[in-house]
């Protein structure tokens, strides 16, 4: 469990709010780096083959409001909040490998990721109990903000059919909702397979009169603003955080992780249209090389922030915050 204090962006409270994590194979561009370029990455690329990610949210506390950014994975689908993907079926199983080779990916990795899908498992589902631990109950939340409506950023919006945070508005980009949301919505079986949990039209079902569709970049709190970077999917976003001298971004997928920062060729290749993702990502770097800016992610490590140095050359984690 992530230590629930909180960090602050000038007036701005942020609060870290870890739902689980799991374990994928590198990417594939990984191989190719020296231990010098990973020193900074051994969080998450600890270099025995895996690549481990969190997921989770933020809470912001900006003026009046109590801002959720992202939503986690979502509640466990068995008490013991851990997800076995040997348990998936053939055809969810199937639809990883096609998932995969529709990123890129080659054959060899498609291989090595099924083979190793029954490998790891994926523990998650403690969204509610760390809101709670922190004094955050989901009626008190005025505002949630989805970076995109990827099942690892949206699970908690709803429980059992039921809106998790009653009071709140729900912002997504116009792109993503008429993308995932509407009569030609994609087929997600992998999720089944990757996370146990069904597809996203599904899981928003129940919050729909409370979503707020936004198409151009807009403040929705005192100091929080919403930045359309489109490419990982259509409608992905980044949060611009800004309170008297200090800003921070919350970077959605626009990168997964600090090292497409500082080498901006590197990718996970999980993106819906490569060449725009790689548009948005370097429009992100350049706003995160700015003196100061301080980047956190519900997939970086352990939830924390770090900044760029130097421009892009050097990553450094804070992994306290004062």
């Amino acid at each position: 469990m992530i230590d629930p204090r909180p960090f602050h962006i000038g007036a701005i409270e942020v609060l870290p709010v870890f739902d689980g994590r799991t374990a994928i194979p590198e990417p594939e561009a990984i191989s190719g780096k020296s231990d010098s370029e990973l020193a900074a990455h051994r969080r998450y690329i600890p270099g025995d083959g895996r690549y481990l990610t969190d997921f989770g949210a933020f809470v912001l506390r900006a003026g009046d409001q109590v801002v959720l950014l992202d939503a986690g994975l979502g509640p466990s689908p068995n008490p013991t909040g851990v997800w076995d993907p040997s348990q998936a079926p053939p055809d969810a199983v199937a639809a990883v490998g096609d998932l995969f080779r529709r990123f890129g990916r080659s054959e060899a990795y498609v291989q090595q990721r099924l083979t190793r899908l029954g490998e790891s498992t994926v523990t998650y589902g403690d969204l509610e109990r760390n809101l709670r631990a922190a004094g955050v109950s989901p009626g008190s939340v005025t505002d949630v903000v989805l970076t995109h409506l990827h099942c690892d950023h949206m699970g908690w919006v709803a429980r059992d059919g039921v809106p998790f945070f009653p009071a709140a508005r729900i912002w997504c980009h116009d792109a993503d909702a008429e993308y995932f949301l509407g009569a030609d919505a994609p087929d997600e079986t992998h999720f089944l397979a990757m996370y146990g949990v069904e597809s996203t039209k599904k899981r928003m079902a129940p919050v729909h009169k409370q979503l707020e569709v936004w198409t151009t970049d807009r403040v929705v709190a005192p100091g929080v603003s919403l930045w359309h970077l489109p490419g990982h999917t259509p409608g992905s976003s980044a949060v611009t955080v800004e309170s008297g001298a200090q800003r921070g971004l919350m970077v959605g997928d626009v990168v997964h992780c600090p090292l497409e920062l500082t080498d901006l060729r590197f990718s996970i290749a999980a993106d819906f249209d490569a060449d725009l993702a790689r548009r948005s990502k370097r429009k992100l770097a350049a706003a995160a090389a700015r003196p100061g800016t301080f980047v956190f992610s519900t997939h970086f490590p352990d939830l924390a922030a770090g900044r760029l140095v130097g421009g892009e050359a050097e990553w450094r984690p804070e992994w306290k915050w004062n």
